[in-house]
């Protein structure tokens, strides 16, 4: 599989990197301001993407390998700009940096674009110390067990159906969820590893560390 990490502008650790076990990327996209991030953590960008309203000054051209710069009055978000580009370069795993933390309508437009990575057949995921998250199509999925985190799978569509779950504290069995509902959330490993598996819809799966719960 090949691998395009995507940095972009919202908020990162150092511990980013270390709660989960990532593959190391092939190549590297940086939306915008995300090139600090990228920097900063000690990546170098194969391209840098934008509009450049949050990285007016645009850096020497040897700190990145191929720039695209796109005017502000657009469709995309920074960040599905380089969705957009990781894509057409073929890459199936495309791991995003930076994407919450910030304002909730661009953490919200950056799910959207984990759905668009999913429906062009790519698999998708936003990173961050706390959270793992991921959209998927129907099929069956495996996730092994993360020591401290919890396990949550919400509806994307407005119905998921046979939904199916095991290996952990609930397991429900051929149901359907709704996007009205939350009833997936918080779930819990009981097993090294956990099944989930779907019919119809789209479902967004978040790992989250357990903190101070609603």
């Amino acid at each position: 599989m090949s691998v395009c990490y995507i940095f972009s502008g919202g908020l990162m650790s150092e511990n980013d990197f270390d709660s989960f076990l990532l593959p190391e990327p092939d190549y590297v996209i940086s939306a915008d301001a995300g090139f600090l991030q990228a920097e900063k953590f000690g990546y170098k960008t194969d391209c840098l993407i934008g509009d450049f309203d949050t990285l007016p000054n645009i850096p020497e051209n040897d700190r990145y390998r191929e720039l695209i710069r796109f005017q502000s009055e657009k469709d995309d978000t920074d960040t599905m700009l380089a969705v957009r580009h990781a894509i057409e370069k073929g890459y199936d795993e495309i791991y995003v940096f930076g994407a919450l933390g910030g304002r909730f309508d661009h953490t919200f437009a950056n799910i959207q674009a984990l759905s668009f990575i999913s429906e062009q057949g790519k698999s998708g995921y936003i990173v961050s110390e706390n959270e793992y998250i991921t959209v998927l199509n129907p099929g069956e999925y495996i996730f092994h067990k993360s020591e401290g985190y919890s396990f949550s799978a919400f509806a994307l569509s407005d119905d998921v159906t046979g939904v199916t779950e095991k290996g952990f504290k609930y397991n429900p069995e051929n149901v359907t969820i709704k996007n009205s509902f939350p009833i997936g959330v918080c779930n819990e490993f009981v097993d090294e590893k956990g099944v989930i598996s779907f019919e119809n819809g789209k479902i967004l799966i978040v790992i989250s560390k357990k903190q101070n719960l609603f």
